[in-house]
């Protein structure tokens, strides 16, 4: 169904104080979505390294949960009105994405609750942005708290951001999803198109990616670095081969912070 391929390299800055990389992301699929996450940790949160892999791994799962329970929903309705020939075919009942998203938001912070909870430590220090985007055949969804960028990809690859970065008044602030407040922080959007694919970031990634003032994407970058995915047999680690070109001087003299990049074509 899709193409995948995602990668976090630690940033130069983390590395000269010893931090560890605070990027995160988690990708799934079901037999009729692609479910995506990527979280980028505050660094100035003790533990958001903690924050981002946790908040990934919930939020997909989530997603992918309700997402196959409605599809087995569905599938036992269709047996129904065959049994039940004679009586009229029961109505699909349509998920709300918006509320879906919004419900895995919730479910990823209250994981940090949690863990601070239980490891008694503030829940400001598992402080951390997310993305997560939920791909269909002809309908896309992505819900967006703090910075970071999502990509999409449409025919003769032209490219769109479809979710933008937020970094409030000030470049190097963003807002957290452990924030008291986040909810009215978060941004939803959605329409009824198809993606040949889709292009998720961390903030490290943006400058090669995005315009700082405009946030349109590049097509000279993205050109490019789609050819080349396209072009790597399958029996190469992709992974390995996007952390390789993230951690080349290229990239590493746009941004010392983390970078993650993830990255999803069509078949």
């Amino acid at each position: 169904m899709w193409r995948v391929a995602s990668a976090s390299v630690i940033g130069t800055g983390h590395t000269a104080t010893g931090m560890p990389c605070q990027d995160s992301s988690c990708i799934t699929q079901t037999e009729s979505a692609l479910i995506v996450a990527v979280s980028d940790g505050l660094g100035s949160a003790a533990h958001s390294h903690v924050g981002a892999y946790t908040v990934c791994q919930v939020a997909t799962t989530y997603v992918e949960t309700k997402l196959r329970a409605h599809a087995t929903a569905q599938q036992l309705q269709v047996r129904r009105s065959w049994l039940h020939w004679f009586r009229r075919k029961p109505k699909q009942q349509s998920i709300q994405y918006q509320q879906l998203c919004t419900e895995a938001f919730a479910q990823a912070r209250e994981a940090l609750v949690t863990t601070a909870q239980q490891q008694t430590h503030d829940l400001r220090e598992y402080g951390c942005t997310l993305l997560l985007a939920i791909v269909l055949t002809d309908y896309w969804a992505v819900m967006h708290i703090g910075d970071g960028a999502v990509v999409g990809i449409y025919a003769d690859d032209h490219v769109q951001t479809i979710s933008t970065p937020d970094n409030g008044e000030f470049v190097n602030v963003t807002y957290p999803i452990t924030a008291p407040t986040y909810l009215s922080q978060v941004r939803f959007a959605e329409k009824n198109e198809t993606l040949h694919g889709i292009v998720l970031m961390s903030d490290g990634v943006q400058p090669m990616c995005i315009n700082y003032k405009t946030h349109d994407a590049f097509p000279g970058f993205f050109g490019p670095l789609l050819q080349w995915f396209r072009t790597q047999p399958d029996s190469e680690d992709l992974n390995a081969r996007i952390a390789a070109m993230l951690d080349t001087a290229q990239f590493r003299q746009k941004s010392d912070d983390d970078m993650t990049l993830v990255i999803a074509l069509r078949q």
